[in-house]
């Protein structure tokens, strides 16, 4: 045991007889209790630093949960909105699944083409005199051209559908890439804010055993 310790647990009698005076006690119980005061500043100080970090932690950690939910709100907007495209992709499809069935395959003239060809029989129907087989034969090219005309005009209905359907479709691909990249932006901010808590709880076990050390000393000074 050193001097500093004799002082603290001798009784003055055995201390006066061990060769140590009331002034040499006295300066050395002094000399304790500094100690004793530098050592529970000491652990104090640390106690606080470690609280401060702590704090400090806890709010970088909040500010990433605020992101993670913000983004996490921003995915599930996206995820309602591609819904609502995928079941218009659905929709679109069963009606060209229908319109396919009810459309004949694609001749070589145009739509335009083909009411040009309608007007001009007809212009020759009523202008020219025309024997009568001549007559039955222009009435029934007539006729041709108009079933051609409303085959041409379910082939134009079929194909605007498949562009609306293809519309659709790529709004929804686009959607679903945006949800991917804001959903692993979030799933960063997640990681960030476990690992700041994380940190702060080690930081308040060792600041509640610095604590600990402090309230040692600082019983010690009071005692003395």
């Amino acid at each position: 045991m050193d001097k500093l310790g004799t002082a603290r647990e001798m009784p003055v009698c055995a201390l006066h007889k061990g060769g140590l005076s009331i002034f040499r006690l006295e300066k050395a119980v002094q000399t304790v209790q500094k100690e004793d005061g530098k050592e529970m500043t000491h652990w104090a100080k640390e106690r606080d630093k470690y609280n401060d970090m702590q704090k400090k932690l806890i709010k970088i950690a909040n500010d990433h949960k605020d992101n993670r939910d913000e983004l996490n709100q921003e995915v599930q907007k996206l995820k309602d909105e591609r819904d609502k495209y995928n079941a218009k992709v659905n929709e679109l499809s069963a009606k060209v699944s229908k319109q396919r069935k009810k459309s004949p395959g694609k001749g070589h003239k145009s739509l335009q083409k083909l009411k040009d060809e309608l007007r001009a029989l007809e212009l020759r129907h009523m202008t020219e005199t025309l024997s009568a087989s001549s007559e039955r034969y222009l009435i029934a090219e007539m006729k041709a051209l108009r079933q051609q005309i409303e085959e041409r005009k379910k082939n134009a209905k079929l194909s605007a559908l498949i562009e609306e359907l293809n519309e659709n479709r790529k709004k929804a691909e686009e959607l679903h890439e945006e949800m991917g990249r804001i959903a692993s932006n979030a799933q960063e901010q997640h990681e960030l804010m476990t690992e700041a808590f994380e940190k702060s709880h080690e930081y308040r076990r060792q600041a509640d055993e610095m604590h600990k050390k402090y309230i040692e000393y600082k019983t010690k000074v009071e005692g003395d």
